[in-house]
């Protein structure tokens, strides 16, 4: 009859069965929830991994058996490190302790499991109690909570264990017995060879084998008596098979192995027993494996591939924020650039116009000269003609011979009429009075012509009004003719030049309209010119401004 010291090995049985349970998981529900892909894992994609189920059972209190010290305990740390690092869900977990771990109970949960069981799903078993052998039939027995000492009538017999797990109408594919209690080794027979660690191909082998259908046992000793006390409050045989447990760092691992690597020699050769690993003497038994799948490892690898992820999303951003700024200061360094052009282009232009300005005048004093000497010869030679001379009729008409000044007020533009077009329209006025020499440019809005001693800066800051108006809503705007008039008195010019331009309604070319303004009779003239293209729009406005001019001053000297 077993003491207090001792209890039956049927315990650690029924954590492995629980362990392998927990390590065959369904494809799809498993990957979802666990982030790793049973495709990485499985060598054969068409391998199903079904649910696993769990029963743990502890007891410490009997009530007529010698109480023991730390079965209750292993079956809490055990069925937690299932849940905690092997993914078993607590849903499909059964946890008896004590009183509640009693006969009746121990076999309805072992039927229960067992019959709604799928043909892919795993159960581990694990016992943590007395055990005892009959002595007349030599069959083992768990001993449940309510258990007499001598009535094995009121135990739970290895065989119904044995005849519920080896039935072929339990379609679980892979059950794990785990006893850690005495005589637990009497329902053991032989099994496979193991697979070795160091096999590169372990994974796929084990994954292979664990397809198959298997009904082990592992036992904390034989048909003898096994201790109860051990280390950390645990019994010699669950101190180290939680250990195992807690250590491993494989992805997957079957529990042979495992009790192989970890368990068996330790427990050996501390508490003098024989821990061993077997086969359920049933037909289902194919010699297939119970794996158990390492979801704490698979959940810190996870975390670390986010983590890396995360690591190289942000090394990316940094990176693109990188070439962000580069582009932005390229970007700057470009309009900087345009616009260090656009003054060059804006230099050479001035540069131009003051050439030009210059050989203009350079020849006009040249032909002055000439003129100057063919009078004076002309006097030396006959008398002073009362008529001027055929060419110079010719040429202005019947224009007065005195001189009048002009001014050219701001030009009015659309915004898409560039700055180049503006200067054509300057240089387009400029060029018809050089060709009337009954007139001259006294008054300029412009800058540049302004620089010539001979023209003044017309300065119109000091007007609070538009100088442009519309006489009728439909119309289009024209200068406002008596406050213009009253500037030119003030200022002393005779005539007033204003330009306005826009883009064609039909975008080929031009509208070019101008107005001269007769200061002393307060006479407006103008001339709308359309479609004027870019091209010849200097040819183009000379033409007109020679036109009104002409007609200005025509009327003026009347």
């Amino acid at each position: 009859m077993p003491t207090a010291s001792y209890r039956i090995s049927w315990r650690l049985l029924t954590v492995l069965t629980a362990l392998c349970v927990c390590g065959g998981l369904r494809t799809g529900s498993f990957a979802a929830e666990r982030g790793v892909s049973v495709a990485a894992i499985a060598p054969d994609a068409n391998q199903t991994w079904g649910t696993y189920h769990a029963l743990v059972i502890g007891i410490d209190d009997y009530a007529y058996w010698p109480r023991l010290r730390t079965a209750v305990n292993d079956a809490k740390v055990i069925h937690q490190v299932l849940i905690d690092k092997y993914g078993f869900k607590p849903e499909n977990t059964v946890l008896r302790l004590d009183e509640d771990a009693s006969r009746e109970n121990i076999i309805r949960d072992i039927r229960r499991i067992a019959v709604a069981m799928k043909k892919n799903d795993n159960l581990l078993i694990y016992y943590a109690g007395h055990g005892q052998i009959d002595d007349v039939t030599g069959d083992g027995y768990w001993i449940p909570a309510e258990g007499a000492m001598k009535e094995t009538w009121t135990w739970v017999p290895n065989s119904l264990i044995k005849s519920l797990l080896g039935s072929d109408r339990i379609r679980a594919k892979n059950v794990m017995i785990i006893a850690d209690s005495c005589y637990s080794g009497a329902m053991l027979r032989g099994g496979p060879s193991l697979l070795a660690l160091t096999d590169k191909g372990y994974k796929e082998k084990l994954l292979l084998a664990a397809a198959k259908r298997s009904r082990q046992v592992i036992s904390s000793g034989g048909v003898e008596p096994v201790a109860d006390g051990g280390a950390d409050g645990h019994s010699l045989f669950a101190y180290y098979l939680i250990k195992a447990l807690r250590e491993n760092d494989r992805e997957v691992i079957d529990l042979e192995n495992l009790f192989h690597t970890n368990v068996w020699k330790p427990v050996t050769q501390i508490g003098n027993q024989r821990p061993n690993v077997g086969r359920l003497k049933s037909p289902m038994d194919d010699d297939g494996q119970f794996v158990l799948l390492n979801q704490a490892w698979m959940e810190t690898q996870r975390r670390n591939a986010l983590a890396a992820e995360k690591r190289r999303r942000e090394a990316e951003r940094r990176t693109l924020e990188k070439q962000l700024q580069q582009e932005a200061q390229q970007r700057a360094a470009l309009e900087l650039e345009k616009e260090r052009l656009a003054l060059e282009r804006e230099k050479l232009e001035l540069e131009k116009i003051r050439v030009s300005q210059k050989q203009r005048l350079e020849r006009e004093q040249l032909e002055l000269e000439r003129q100057k000497q063919e009078l004076e010869q002309q006097k030396q030679n006959q008398p002073m003609m009362a008529v001027r001379s055929r060419s110079d009729a010719s040429r202005i008409g019947s224009l007065p011979s005195a001189e009048a000044t002009i001014a050219l007020f701001p030009l009015r533009m659309h915004k898409k009429f560039g700055s180049g077009k503006a200067r054509q329209l300057l240089l387009a006025l400029t060029d018809a009075v050089d060709n009337i020499r009954q007139i001259r440019l006294s008054h300029s809005f412009d800058l540049m012509q302004a620089h010539s001693s001979a023209v003044d800066y017309l300065d119109l800051s000091s007007e609070d009004k538009p100088l442009w108006v519309k006489p009728s809503f439909f119309s289009s705007p024209q200068p406002d003719l008596s406050r213009v008039v009253k500037i030119g008195k003030k200022l002393g010019f005779d005539f007033a030049c204003f330009i306005a331009a826009t883009t064609s309604i039909d975008f080929q070319g031009n509208d070019i309209h101008i107005f001269i303004i007769d200061v002393a009779n307060s006479k407006l003239y103008e001339k709308n010119e359309r479609a004027v293209y870019y091209q010849t729009v200097r040819s183009e406005v000379t033409k007109i401004c020679e036109k009104l001019l002409k007609q200005a001053l025509t009327a003026h000297s009347r």
